[in-house]
């Protein structure tokens, strides 16, 4: 049902995990500067999470559906070969990249969770407010203020 391509490696299928829940683990993940998520079923959303190294908790990235059947997530990654760690991305998105912690051998896991297409959309919503909400350093926020 979900395909995974890295940049130079074969696709890599998506394991079940629960009933409406899939997983892609992704070796060597330092090496990586982008992934490609693809759904082939048009009649539900799938909700695409990243697990970072070292982080108990997927994180909401986006979504996929029949109106928007794949999409690429830029990896940010301090230990691969980049010509640029900023890049903008559509509205879909939530968000600009995801940064992978560098490290010999870190693995990127990608999970998928099919959700009721009204259900999907409202968390969507609620991911995108949140990441629209900046904080600055408070070194930032104090020179900023002088500046004001």
């Amino acid at each position: 049902m979900f395909g995974a391509v890295c940049s130079g490696r074969p696709m890599q299928l998506a394991q079940q995990v629960e009933p409406t829940k899939f997983v892609f683990s992704i070796e060597n993940a330092t090496n990586l500067s982008h992934v490609a998520a693809e759904i082939v079923d048009a009649n539900f959303m799938a909700l695409v999470y990243f697990q970072l190294p070292g982080l108990p908790e997927f994180k909401l990235l986006g979504g996929l559906n029949v109106n928007k059947p794949s999409s690429i997530f830029k990896l940010h990654n301090p230990a691969g070969v980049q010509s640029s760690t900023s890049h903008a991305l559509d509205d879909d998105d939530i968000m600009n990249d995801v940064e992978i912690p560098a490290g010999e051998e870190a693995i990127l896991n990608i999970g998928i969770s099919i959700e009721p297409l009204q259900q999907a959309e409202v968390l969507l919503l609620q991911e995108k407010s949140k990441q629209k909400t900046i904080t600055l350093p408070q070194q930032q926020a104090a020179q900023r203020r002088h500046k004001i």
